[in-house]
């Protein structure tokens, strides 16, 4: 074999191997359907709902030496609209998800009393091994902060910002792959957590339903 022949076999062999060292976390939709609310009934109208997720996107890497040469890539941010959607069409009369946001015209002229606006801003995973007598665990605390505002034709009704922190652990399984377990469960304990925090400040806020 030839000198460029072995050296394109080993680039062949190195791309494997770091493909072979990731492990995509899978999150689910985590929708918040057990809001906190002073009301009994439902935020009054109906509203213009868009969703930014793009920035619940993340390639985890361990903390320290342990399970050092693995990578968990996790993307939430399509489970992380939906689940937007699922929590406030409990809280709002009607809403219509919208794919850019309105100005305030769009949103007189859409019979719309106002639009809301969930912002993803961050997603911070911390993932590290527990070691253990027998076997060793992997642990992933998650952090995701969003930004909530309603719009109306008028102007700003609301503004909030909010953060959600969970933490998950699980065995660390065959090299290492228990972390994309316990990277995806982390991630939708925070997206619930996040939602909660979101919907009750939604819920309960005085200028939506005055």
């Amino acid at each position: 074999m030839g000198a460029i022949q072995t050296r394109v076999l080993g680039a062949i062999l190195i791309a494997v191997a770091i493909s072979g060292c990731a492990y995509r976390a899978n999150t689910k939709v985590s929708p918040a359907l057990d809001i906190y609310s002073n009301y009994d009934n439902k935020i009054p109208g109906r509203f213009a709902l868009y969703v930014d997720a793009d920035d619940l996107k993340s390639d985890v890497k361990m903390t320290g030496y342990n399970c050092a040469a693995y990578s968990y890539p996790v993307d939430a941010s399509a489970t992380f609209t939906s689940s937007v959607k699922k929590t406030f069409e409990n809280l709002v009369d009607e809403i219509d998800i919208v794919q850019s946001p309105l100005d305030r015209t769009q949103i007189s002229s859409g019979g719309y009393r106002g639009l809301i606006m969930v912002k993803a801003e961050d997603l911070a995973v911390d993932l590290r091994v527990i070691p253990g007598f027998f076997s060793a665990e992997i642990e992933a605390d998650a952090t995701i902060i969003a930004r909530l505002t309603v719009e109306g034709d008028s102007g700003r009704i609301m503004g909030t910002s909010v953060e959600g922190d969970k933490t998950y652990r699980t065995d660390a399984g065959f090299a290492c792959d228990g972390g994309a377990t316990a990277v995806g469960r982390a991630v939708n304990k925070a997206m619930k957590e996040t939602l909660e925090r979101l919907g009750e400040r939604l819920s309960n806020s005085v200028r939506l339903r005055s």
